[in-house]
């Protein structure tokens, strides 16, 4: 379970880490380095096949998207110690977020209290997760393509990007997490960013922290 835990944490983490380099925007980074990160398997994909060496693939790909997620998260830690010491800022913004954290907290008991108390670790009700660990698998184990009807016949035709699978499968590979564990905790981390999205977006558009929490609660 804490294998998987992390994985689906390196699913959003990863892609942030190198969208950093081009933003530093949280969520246009996650954009940024999902696309990078499609780039850069496409890139060496397509060497390998050129080059006769499809055993390179995919370890080269996350070999090289390791290198720069350590990279960029050392420039990070670099710049934020010298600018940005966490101690003051979480002293100095508490109260900005407090809402929010409360929001959070609530929204996970009510999760694994609620939704998920009759769900044994890691069972899944979601009707489709067994073409999205086929077509992950796949793509750990060499085959990659643009589309997923080409990555394995499971699809008849291409209702996901492979992107989507890419990314999946990038964190299992890096620390042999389970598909299954690791797509239960995904559904959670879903499930309370978009509580988090609700929040930001009424604050945005009504601008009252009372109101916010509501519709993030509801």
């Amino acid at each position: 379970m804490i294998t998987d835990f992390f994985a689906s944490l390196l699913f959003y983490l990863l892609p942030i880490l190198i969208g950093i380099f081009v933003t530093t925007n949280i969520i246009l980074a996650w954009f940024w380095g999902a696309f990078i990160i499609y780039l850069i398997y496409i890139v060496v994909y397509t060497i390998s096949k050129m080059v006769g060496l499809d055993n390179i693939f995919p370890l080269s790909a996350v070999t090289i998207i390791t290198v720069l997620s350590l990279v960029s998260l050392l420039k990070w830690s670099i710049y934020n110690t010298k600018t940005l010491p966490i101690n003051n800022f979480f002293k100095n913004n508490f109260f900005q977020y407090y809402p929010l954290l409360v929001l959070m907290l609530l929204s996970t008991l009510i999760y694994f209290g609620v939704w998920k108390s009759q769900t044994p670790y890691p069972l899944h009700l979601n009707w489709d997760i067994y073409e999205h660990m086929t077509a992950t698998n796949k793509i750990g184990q060499g085959s990659f393509s643009l589309l997923s009807s080409q990555t394995t016949d499971t699809f008849t035709f291409n209702s996901y990007s492979t992107i989507f699978y890419v990314l999946l499968s990038l964190p299992l590979t890096l620390i042999s997490g389970s598909f299954i564990g690791t797509y239960w905790w995904l559904e959670f981390w879903h499930y309370l960013l978009t509580i988090v999205a609700v929040y930001y977006l009424t604050i945005k558009i009504f601008n009252r922290h009372s109101l916010a929490f509501t519709a993030g609660f509801l």
